[in-house]
């Protein structure tokens, strides 16, 4: 599948298999994507603004440029994520940290 400049904005699309898509620069913004697998799929410079990629399996995904910016990540495994260029914020930030076994602590220095 190859649909580059996609826009699914919005809609469940939880549990899809999207295994090696072709879909860069694609919009799915405030979409369900709930345990979506995305494995070795090509998101490159797109957007996820708002969407809930909870438990998405994204193992080999290709994200470069991509904006993850106020999207639900947690359950996701990012060991196996390029992140190059990728925006986060700092909630999603910490998450990616904790899933590459890094311990995150609030705490005043």
């Amino acid at each position: 599948m190859h649909w580059t400049g996609t826009t699914i904005q919005g809609g469940d699309w939880s549990y899809c298999n999207l295994r090696y898509a072709r879909v860069p620069q694609s919009d799915f913004s405030n979409a369900r994507l709930v345990e979506t697998d995305f494995s070795h799929a090509d998101l490159k410079q797109s957007l996820f603004r708002k969407a809930d990629l909870s438990r998405a399996i994204l193992s080999q995904a290709q994200l470069k440029g991509s904006d993850l910016r106020g999207a639900r990540v947690s359950g996701v495994d990012f060991r196996e994520v390029s992140l190059n260029g990728v925006k986060l914020d700092f909630l999603q930030a910490a998450l990616v940290l904790q899933s590459l076994g890094a311990e995150v602590l609030e705490e005043d220095l």
